[in-house]
């Protein structure tokens, strides 16, 4: 098996390409993210150098079918069913009660599909709880088409599951038995209110209705601090006044902008 070598002069160029395309900020440390995610594609497509694969994007690649296949490879993300579970349990407290029948709530980075799951089921929680019918309008988006396509199936192993209370497997998931044992599929219940949709937080969207509720989770740490600043106006440009906006952990919004109230625990409220 090859093994391939990146010079700073190929991982400067692709740099710069997924900088202008995805805004996603690739450090040196990456360098090794970069050089094990795409090298099976140079395998795959007979190619000796990264400079080949740079050349085979740029002139061979019409319908940027590969440039969308490098994107995917180097934008997935690790996530999990409730992630951060304080997040939920806000929601339960502070942002559901003050919906009367419908909410919008936007995941703008849905990844494989486990934080839109985790939302719609939130809702459907909060419902049973409380003998409310709130209708929830899911988006969930992401900048990668291969994992929105993992997301749409809503076909997960137990594994990715184990932690999850037996009444919520119960409730929401279905066993596979024979030639799909070991893997789960979500209800249809569950997957019902939500669309999978491929955007760019980068670039401005176009909503008939503003969001009640944004979930942009531990992605802000690829942007540097112009583009956050960036995706931080298009998100408050989607989010209504009195809406949420929902961060990982790690991410905060207080030196981006001067128009969100912090609520604690990475949640924003738009003032």
């Amino acid at each position: 098996m090859e093994n391939y070598r990146l010079t700073d002069q190929e991982f400067g160029n692709i740099k710069k390409i997924v900088y202008e395309y995805a805004g996603i900020n690739l450090t040196d440390v990456k360098r090794q993210l970069v050089i094990t995610r795409l090298s099976k594609r140079l395998r795959e497509l007979q190619l000796s150098s990264f400079t080949e694969y740079l050349n085979y994007i740029n002139f061979k690649d019409p319908q940027k079918i590969e440039f969308t296949e490098m994107i995917n490879r180097i934008s997935t993300n690790l996530t999990y069913f409730f992630r951060e579970e304080i997040h939920f349990e806000f929601c339960h407290q502070y942002v559901f009660p003050d919906i009367k029948d419908k909410i919008k709530i936007w995941c703008a980075a849905a990844s494989t599909g486990e934080e839109p799951y985790s939302i719609s089921i939130s809702v459907l929680e909060y419902n049973k709880k409380n003998k409310k019918k709130l209708n929830a309008e899911i988006l969930a988006s992401d900048i990668s088409t291969s994992v929105l396509q993992t997301a749409q199936k809503g076909i997960y192993t137990e594994e990715a599951i184990s932690k999850i209370s037996s009444e919520i497997k119960k409730t929401y998931f279905l066993k596979g038995y024979d030639t799909n044992e070991g893997l789960v599929a979500v209800k249809p219940v569950v997957k019902t209110n939500i669309n999978f949709k491929n955007i760019n937080v980068l670039h401005s969207v176009n909503n008939s209705e503003k969001f009640d509720l944004i979930f942009l989770r531990n992605i802000l740490i690829y942007f540097d601090q112009k583009t956050k600043k960036d995706v931080i106006n298009n998100m408050q440009n989607v989010l209504k006044k009195g809406g949420y906006l929902i961060m990982g952990v790690t991410d905060s919004v207080m030196s981006l902008t001067n128009e969100m109230k912090n609520c604690g625990n990475s949640i924003y409220k738009n003032i």
